[in-house]
């Protein structure tokens, strides 16, 4: 092998190495990742969870689509706000965990289908099915009877236990934020576009209910729909910290490497 095409093979297996590793890290396509939707793949009806756990792939309802260039960075999930959701199943109790994405409404008027008036609207929760009015293992939420009218992310055991954000979900309104919420030995926590907002020691362990029926993005059991666009969704194992938190937005921004990595990972590219 002459001495510049061993140079070219040496640099192009370098180049590799780095891409895989900082779309690893960065990515948080890791062990404690459970259910990952990117949003950028067309479907009617099912999205396919790119962890590789098909029993967590994600169904459609009501008018809820995937629209192609309309996402904080490629695709994402539209919904109207009148029946619209995501539905995949339950994932278990784990005893620490973080639901985080990316959205966008237009509004932060209440929901026209809730069956509980106090409720505004949801942005995902673990729950009974669409229309039964199960309260919720974890909740991220705006309500008016509880933290009103900031954004919070709650867990059920025999009353809400809350992390209020200190946010309005007025001033959350018209431009895309990445929210997060956590459980574990921290207790609870909410993370609004990569800083901590809100957090509340009382609770640390497992989720409580472990009877719940679905895991719902864009509603919950109350039919609480929200209107506007969530992308970048991803759901752990694992209760993230800050600087991963911020990772997450750092890759994101640099065009959801993750994609990337999965195809490094098969072996497609």
């Amino acid at each position: 092998m002459s001495k510049n095409l061993l140079c070219i093979f040496w640099f192009g297996f370098i180049l590799f190495i780095i891409i895989s590793e900082l779309c690893y890290a960065q990515t948080g396509m890791d062990a404690n990742t459970l259910v990952l939707f990117n949003f950028d793949t067309p479907s009617n009806k099912t999205v396919v969870n790119e962890s590789g756990d098909a029993n967590l792939n994600g169904e459609l309802f009501g008018n809820a689509k995937i629209a192609q260039g309309e996402g904080k960075y490629g695709g994402c999930l539209i919904l109207d706000g009148d029946g619209d959701y995501l539905r995949v199943n339950p994932f278990g109790n784990p005893d620490e965990g973080t639901v985080e994405f990316w959205f966008k409404v237009p509004h932060a008027n209440p929901s026209q289908k809730s069956l509980a008036p106090g409720v505004l609207w949801t942005l995902t929760s673990a729950c009974g099915e669409y229309g039964e009015s199960f309260d919720s293992p974890f909740i991220l939420a705006t309500h008016t009877g509880i933290s009103s009218p900031n954004l919070w992310f709650g867990i059920w055991t025999d009353k809400w236990i809350v992390a209020d954000s200190g946010i309005d979900a007025n001033d959350l309104t018209g431009q895309w934020h990445h929210v997060a919420g956590t459980w574990g030995k921290r207790g609870l926590e909410i993370y609004i576009d990569g800083k901590l907002s809100g957090e509340n020691k009382d609770f640390a362990g497992t989720l409580p209910d472990p009877a719940y029926k679905a895991w719902i993005i864009g509603s919950d059991s109350w039919k609480a729909d929200v209107e506007g666009a969530i992308d970048g969704v991803r759901l752990s194992n694992k209760q993230r910290t800050k600087s991963e938190l911020l990772m997450s937005l750092q890759v994101q921004s640099s065009g959801k490497l993750v994609s990337v990595w999965g195809s490094i990972k098969k072996g497609s590219i």
